[in-house]
């Protein structure tokens, strides 16, 4: 009998390579993704926090970034990859 059981969530990823010809259809891909999932806001606007840290807003505003670009680093591979890595975690940079 298992009584420490672990739970598995599946991930989707939409694979991207830095390859131009596909980057307009992997990124309007990337951004139905996130406007599914709740963090196209991430990928698309300059949102930074001024309010105290704490705050609802600022926890939503970092969850959201955190969730998108989640998605990014699991998304490129090769040297689309580094740029994603270089953002440091900030997915409109890396988007």
């Amino acid at each position: 009998m298992i009584t420490n059981a672990t739970s598995l969530t599946s991930v989707k990823s939409i694979p991207f390579d830095r390859n131009e010809d596909e980057y307009c259809e992997w990124t309007s891909k990337a951004l139905a993704f996130g406007r599914e999932k709740g963090f196209d806001k991430a990928l698309t606007e300059s949102r930074m926090v001024k309010e105290t840290p704490g705050t609802e807003e600022a926890k939503k505003i970092k969850k959201e970034n955190n969730t998108a670009y989640n998605f990014l680093i699991q998304s490129v591979m090769g040297t689309a990859f580094l740029y994603v890595k270089n953002a440091n975690g900030h997915a409109l940079n890396a988007f």
